[in-house]
């Protein structure tokens, strides 16, 4: 006879470092145990789908022939409490690809582990922004514009193309740059972000970041990753980081090791091609690549709250030979107002966002 069991586990959660960034999507690495079996997952089925905020029914058997002492279940290495109907609420879980594991124990050892691929979707679908334009500013236009911040009403900008990336400050009302730092050639200019004095430039496939003095653009230092740089953000303790993937990594800014990893998702499914990000008011506003879109992100699960539709802000005068897509947003705090451009855009513009 099989028997139902719902025990519980908190397993370690293992921090990667910046030098070994690895995707949550992929199943746990758990050394394999021998026969016998000692049971296993009566559901969930394998790749199951659900919503954030569904009820997940976990049950497990037990084989009569060898019966464990405990079954203990975790997700993405997250204690499971045992639940006496089976029933686990996943409001505070996170959207994306997931890992249910069932480890089976008998006489203290792990004799077998069982697991199940969940893929879990934001609970509605992203609300509908536009948007109206305030002001029209000049931009350079041969700026390949990656990254973009605004502080104490000076713009700081990190184009790209290599051979002609830079890190600059931007006069806002006439776009004169004030001050530039050139990369070597060999590098490729991402995505930027400001804390604690410093600016933080990263590069597209050189797996390198650089740390500059805002006030005097001098090198402080460097940091590694070992996947793409596109965008760059910051909740004011930590960096978070996108590589052009449905993820974004966020970094711990005194050893730039990854503390968690969110999987960005809508109602659909996955948001790939995260590009130049903005923390907003606690949420994070990217740009998303070869889109006018910008998606209003949740990042405590990941969820897509918003999608803000930016068809039409370059006007059709500019749309010259060189202008590319929209890339570039920087806030202020002050007036809650928005300053985008793009890639060879030779405006920027104030913006409002207001629901469709």
């Amino acid at each position: 006879m099989r028997t139902a069991l719902c025990y519980s586990l908190l397993l370690p959660i293992f921090f990667l470092g910046c030098n070994n960034i690895q995707s949550p999507t992929l199943p746990p690495v758990v050394q394999k145990k021998s026969t016998p079996r000692w049971g296993g997952i009566t559901y969930p089925a394998s790749d199951t789908v659900f919503r954030l905020g569904d009820a997940l029914h976990v049950a497990v058997y037990n084989d009569s022939a060898h019966v464990a002492d405990s079954v203990l279940l975790s997700v993405g290495g997250q204690r499971l409490l045992p639940q006496s109907d089976g029933l686990y609420i996943t409001a505070d879980w996170q959207v994306g690809i997931h890992w249910l594991q069932a480890s089976f124990w008998h006489d203290g050892k792990e004799q077998q582990v069982e697991r199940r691929k969940l893929r879990i979707l934001a609970p509605h679908a992203p609300t509908e922004f536009t948007y109206t334009v305030e002001k029209e500013y000049p931009h350079d236009a041969k700026a390949y514009t990656q990254g973009l911040l605004l502080r104490d009403g000076v713009l700081y900008e990190s184009t790209g193309q290599r051979g002609q990336s830079s890190l600059r400050k931007v006069e806002l009302i006439t776009g004169k740059v004030l001050q530039q730092h050139e990369l070597d050639a060999k590098y490729f200019g991402e995505g930027l972000e400001y804390l604690n004095g410093k600016l933080f430039q990263l590069t597209w496939t050189s797996n390198t970041g650089f740390i500059y003095d805002c006030k005097t653009f001098e090198q402080l230092g460097s940091f590694n990753y070992n996947t793409q740089g596109w965008g760059l953000t910051t909740d004011g303790t930590h960096l978070y980081l996108s590589d052009g993937s449905e993820h974004i990594y966020v970094l711990d800014t005194t050893n730039f090791h990854v503390v968690r990893t969110l999987q960005i998702y809508t109602d659909q499914g996955a948001l790939n091609y995260l590009n130049e990000m903005e923390w907003v008011e606690g949420k994070i506003c990217a740009n998303v690549y070869t889109t006018d879109l910008i998606a209003i992100i949740n990042p405590t699960n990941g969820v897509v709250e918003g999608f803000v539709h930016m068809e039409g802000l370059l006007r059709p005068s500019a749309n010259g030979s060189k202008a590319e897509v929209l890339n570039g947003i920087a806030y202020d705090k002050r007036d809650k107002r928005f300053y985008l451009t793009g890639k060879y855009w030779p405006y920027l513009y104030r913006v409002k966002f207001f629901p469709k």
